[in-house]
């Protein structure tokens, strides 16, 4: 029994030597630290450019795609050559301006500022337009952003409030009566299809055709069915938000 306990009590010793001659020192921690540190880093270089989010918030990976050089070039060009003066008296530009929200409007708002900085819209309105305003009162949607576009460059210190665009906007889509947060994209769309609507040039159409072209070139059939739209959907609004 004594030599058992003797035996036992020297294996004891022996582990118990080895785990305090062996232990994990500062030294080994340090160097642990270090290599964790260098391969986050390295991590986040792999990922710098290639990691994005989606509406959610959650993280894709992909690459970029290589940019064109000419492409961006003719860009810059076409860019260039459509700037206009941001002097309300002179150009056709924007001095952006405060917007009431009526409510939870800042959905409309945002488009508002947006169409109010689309030089090519504002000339219209303010010269084709307003050359017949009197003639094109009727027109209630385009006539309520005409006015309310006036007030914007106008009053370029101060705030303006949407309320007649608004109500005649809510006539045709009653989703936007009331105060409540709504969709911006819709609001565009159906402000823009009223717009539309009001100042189509076309005040006839066509009836209805079957149109077989499918044998032709994607060019041929492009061309076609544009033809086709023209001759029914022909206004402003086509002519810088469809193609």
């Amino acid at each position: 029994m004594v030599g058992s306990s003797t035996i036992l009590n020297q294996k004891a010793y022996q582990i118990s030597k080895s785990s305090k001659t062996t232990p994990i020192g500062t030294n080994s921690i340090s160097k642990f630290d270090e290599e964790s540190q260098s391969k986050t880093i390295k991590l986040k270089q792999s990922f710098q450019q290639t990691q994005f989010g989606d509406n959610y918030g959650r993280s894709k990976r992909f690459s970029r795609p290589e940019e064109d050089e000419e492409e961006k070039a003719s860009l810059k060009q076409s860019l260039a050559s459509n700037l206009v003066s941001l002097s309300t008296s002179s150009g056709f530009g924007y001095v952006p301006i405060g917007l009431r929200n009526i409510g939870n409007t800042c959905y409309m708002n945002s488009i508002l500022q947006c169409l109010f900085a689309s030089a090519p819209l504002t000339e219209y309105f303010e010269t084709t337009f307003k050359s017949q305003r009197k003639i094109l009162k009727s027109n209630k949607i385009a006539y309520a952003y005409y006015e309310l576009l006036e007030e914007a460059r106008s009053n370029a210190n101060g705030c303006v409030t949407p309320s007649e665009l608004k109500g005649q906007i809510s006539k045709v889509a009653k989703q936007f009566y009331g105060y409540g947060q709504q969709d911006a994209q819709e609001f565009l769309r159906f402000l823009l299809d009223g717009m539309h609507n009001e100042l189509n040039r076309v005040t006839s159409k066509p009836k209805y055709q079957e149109i077989d072209c499918e044998s032709e070139s994607m060019e041929v059939q492009s061309d076609v069915w544009f033809d086709y739209f023209k001759k029914r959907d022909n206004s402003i609004i086509t002519d810088l938000f469809e193609g």
